[in-house]
């Protein structure tokens, strides 16, 4: 592959990886913020919960798959280029990155659960298991929230090396 093509597939990978990681993290804060702010004593906040929950959990899954291409794709790239050597600090990083994304994916996945939780809890009129879930759902947010946010400053410093 030639050296401008490659360049040109790596930087579009890049981008695409780091803005899906962005959306990814910015749709779990955009839940968390809204949880924390609406009035749970009229039942706001576990409406927006309900309306809400369902479609930030599918942007979190897409953004999941298209973060892992285009993460392996970037190693990919990085792999054919001619002279590049794998260091010891851009491994300890690229394993801190994966076990924050596994971490992301395991609360993703107990998001989603939670999400079907609070939607038949709706269905069947359990107030209460609407708050409880609402609030699992703010929490497993915030961990995507917060280990997003540190798998992309852990991003900056690998494209450092």
């Amino acid at each position: 592959m030639k050296r401008n093509t490659r360049r040109t597939l790596r930087g579009a990978l890049l981008w695409t990886h780091v803005a899906f990681g962005a959306l990814w993290i910015g749709a779990a804060l955009c839940f968390v913020l809204a949880a924390a702010v609406l009035d749970r004593e009229n039942g706001e906040r576990d409406e927006f919960s309900v309306r809400a929950a369902p479609a930030i959990n599918r942007v979190g899954l897409a953004a999941a798959v298209i973060v892992i291409v285009t993460g392996l794709g970037n190693l990919w790239t990085l792999g054919i280029s001619p002279g590049f050597r794998i260091r010891p600090d851009f491994v300890r990083i690229l394993e801190g990155k994966l076990v924050l994304y596994a971490i992301m994916v395991i609360a993703l996945w107990a998001s989603l659960r939670a999400a079907t939780e609070l939607i038949a809890a709706r269905r069947d009129g359990r107030a209460p298991e609407l708050a409880r879930q609402t609030g699992r759902l703010a929490r497993f947010n915030l961990v995507m929230a917060v280990c997003g946010a540190a798998a992309l400053s852990l991003g900056l410093w690998l494209a450092g090396t």
